[in-house]
């Protein structure tokens, strides 16, 4: 079977993206990748039917996937491998066609495997894949912290933990951390081809650093993928995670085995009180199920409700009790010790409070948070000599002899409306603005008063609003007071506008739509006003901005809604029925510098071949040209604009390998020169190309990558 190799341009978005990411690329060759040496040094991927109990190799049928996307196994053959080593997670799989497109390049598509390592088949925590779609070919791995979309395996991954860059290519950091090797020619079964093997690796301390260990048990599946960023186009079965990852696993310095005893990957312990550490059971050398958690170390024992010293006592002997502490208590209580009290330290005062009755000593004795208080002559009403409310007080022992205490202390309470000077200046209620003239309620309903001293200690109007009444046609007065003006008032043609009001304006009250544009007058977008200024407001425009398209067409409405008269002219149906919607009041909704009208050239709210999308400002400052010779090399004059393409006659022809997919002077694409009749592709109405096919040694995954080509690069012309 002849195989054709093609060129793709590789897109310089992964670049910009692992720019941002420098410390997580590998940079140098640090850690050498050894893959095992031979195929019998892998470790198949095994899977143990649910109802069943049959354990076998994961398997995939030939042909349920284009070419280099094509994985394919089956007992004899296995579809997918796991091996590791000191350094390295290792990872195969068997494809149905060869995935390099030359010596230092995959094919644009992707390669990977999903990890679980929490035992929840619902989702996965690591995708290892290797990426052809990026520029350069990369090897990452990463992880995946929410799965945002339960049971698939296409979820998208958040965290990049490693990058290895141009695996393909000698002399760069990720040389050699993926490769392709000949798998003999096993599939497909009926027609045997040569199949290959893509091998790629990891480093096993990025796993160790997210905390998955030898002892975690791991269960992987792998596939393919289209655009090379997650799993979504051939699996070994349905994309349902539970019905896809393989039997645990474990894989350690000296390899990976699998874990087939009784309870692996189940939650277990080890170690009591503060020392349990949660595991997992795993199998050991002689197949029994094992916790690989080890308890922690014993620690000294605090008061935390927790065995520390792992001797199934918690908190004995009061530890940290007996130091000296505030117990938060005043005067002389508010000292104590601290005591372990229900898993915390808490603060026992030496002396509790109303232990002893209160002396004239400058103490608080009695610890009530007053000092001198209650002796005799104290607590007696007395006159401060201070202004409003700290004129008054209470007599208080103060150096051995009573004296008046202030209620409050000027400044210690803000000033409320009530009449009392609260803050002691010499005013009363000087910040309420009392008197001031205010107002309540709308429309007939507003009542005017003064701002006085409510019952709250603020300050509101003392006026109380009008009761509402019918509301009154066309009298511009809001009876009802719900702040809308005559509400509730006829409108005979169901436009959305009362009739007076059409009438005050010069809108007719029995046609639904006045100016005929397709959009009914109630539902016209400021319809009061004059956008444009050209005398007209808006309800009576059909141009109300005067782009040169109808407001009916931008708004998405066809002319066949209530009261538009389509024989008036003043409407054009929306060809998309509402796809391109435009701003009936911007002249140019995309603000790119051309006019709504000048982008759609036939008026009509669709984007036709060879016009610009009026919401795409992209497309405005599109580069002019009168002929071929003002475009620059590649690249040919259509429509007045600069694409990339070629001509067969009368123009840029294609390089030596290559050829135009134009037989004369029409537009046409360079194509590689072994690509079968490029000379009968032609543009569709939608987008895209058709050609007829070659003879049967072209393969129909190249043939469809190669139309694909024609297809995107015409789609392009077409848009700029």
């Amino acid at each position: 079977m002849a195989r054709i190799q093609f060129r793709t341009c590789r897109s310089a978005g992964g670049v910009a993206l692992l720019s941002g990411l420098s410390g997580l690329l590998v940079t140098t060759a640090a850690r050498a990748q050894v893959y095992p040496v031979d195929d019998a040094a892998w470790m198949p991927l095994m899977r143990t039917d649910p109802v069943t109990q049959v354990t076998a190799p994961i398997g995939d049928a030939a042909g349920d996937a284009p070419g280099p996307r094509d994985a394919v196994g089956n007992a004899e053959f296995p579809m997918a491998y796991i091996q590791s080593d000191s350094t390295h997670l290792y990872f195969r799989l068997r494809i149905n066609q060869q995935v390099r497109q030359n010596g230092t390049n995959f094919t644009p598509y992707g390669w990977g495997c999903i990890i679980d390592t929490d035992g929840d088949g619902s989702d996965y925590e690591f995708l290892a894949l290797v990426d052809g779609v990026a520029n350069p070919d990369t090897v990452r791995l990463q992880r995946n912290t929410a799965q945002a979309k339960p049971n698939d395996p296409a979820d998208s991954p958040e965290v990049l933990l490693r990058a290895y860059l141009a695996p393909l290519v000698m002399g760069q950091p990720g040389f050699g951390y993926a490769r392709e090797i000949p798998a003999g020619a096993n599939f497909p079964i009926d027609d045997k081809d040569p199949d290959f093997f893509i091998d790629w690796a990891v480093e096993r301390g990025a796993l160790l650093d997210a905390g998955i260990g030898a002892l975690t048990p791991l269960r992987i599946a792998c596939g393919t993928s289209a655009m090379g960023d997650v799993l979504s186009t051939d699996l070994h079965g349905p994309a349902h995670l539970p019905d896809l990852f393989g039997d645990f696993i474990l894989c350690g310095d000296a390899g990976c085995g699998a874990q087939n005893c009784a309870g692996v990957g189940a939650a277990c312990s080890a170690g009591v009180g503060g020392c349990a550490t949660a595991g997992t059971i795993v199998c050991d050398a002689s197949g029994q199920p094992v916790c690989n958690a080890v308890a922690a170390q014993p620690s000294v024992e605090v008061c935390d409700g927790i065995d520390n010293d792992c001797d199934s006592e918690t908190d004995e002997g009061n530890p940290g009790g007996g130091v000296a502490c505030s117990s938060g208590l005043p005067g002389i209580c508010a000292t104590g010790q601290t005591v372990c009290v229900e898993n915390a330290l808490a603060c026992h005062p030496s002396i509790a409070a109303g232990e002893y009755t209160e002396t004239c000593n400058g103490l608080d004795d009695d610890c009530n948070g007053i000092p001198d208080d209650g002796p005799a002559g104290g607590g007696e009403p007395c006159t401060t000599g201070l202004l409003g409310a700290c004129a008054t007080g209470h007599t208080a022992c103060g150096g051995g002899a009573n004296t008046c205490v202030p209620a409050a202390a000027p400044g210690e309470h803000a000033d409320t409306c009530n009449g009392v000077d609260d803050d002691c200046d010499g005013q009363a209620d000087e910040d309420f603005d009392l008197g001031a003239a205010c107002a309540v309620g709308i429309g007939a309903c507003a009542s005017e008063g003064v701002l006085a001293c409510d019952a709250q200690g603020g300050a509101s109007c003392s006026a109380a609003p009008g009761m509402p009444s019918p509301e009154s046609c066309g009298d511009a007065i809001d009876s009802d007071c719900d702040g809308n003006l005559d509400n509730d008032c006829p409108d005979t043609d169901d436009d959305g506008l009362p009739d007076h009001t059409e009438v005050d304006v010069g809108a007719d009250p029995n046609d639904a739509d006045t100016d005929d544009d397709g959009v009914r007058d109630g539902l016209e977008p400021d319809w009061d006003e004059d956008t444009d200024g050209d005398g007209h407001i808006n309800v009576l425009d059909p141009d109300s901005d005067g782009d040169g398209l109808f407001d009916g067409t931008e708004t998405g409405f066809d002319c066949s809604g209530p009261g538009t008269d389509a024989s008036a002219g003043h409407c054009t149906p929306d060809a998309d029925s509402g796809v391109t919607v435009t701003d009936p009041l911007d002249v140019d909704t995309d603000d790119g510098s051309v006019s709504d009208g000048d982008e759609d050239t036939d008026k009509d709210g669709a984007v036709d071949p060879g016009e610009r999308d009026p919401l795409d400002p992209s497309d405005d400052l599109t580069t002019p040209c009168a002929d071929d010779a003002r475009c620059g090399d590649g690249q040919i004059c259509v429509d007045g604009a600069c694409v990339d393409g070629c001509r067969g006659e009368g123009g840029p022809g294609c390089a030596s390998d290559e050829q135009c997919t134009s037989s004369g002077t029409e537009p046409g694409v360079c194509v590689p020169a072994d690509v079968v009749a490029p000379h009968d592709a032609f543009a569709l109405a939608g987008g895209g190309c058709a050609c007829t096919t070659g003879s049967s040694e072209d393969t129909p995954g190249r043939t469809a990558w190669a139309l694909a080509a024609l297809g995107a690069l015409i789609i392009r012309r077409k848009r700029r």
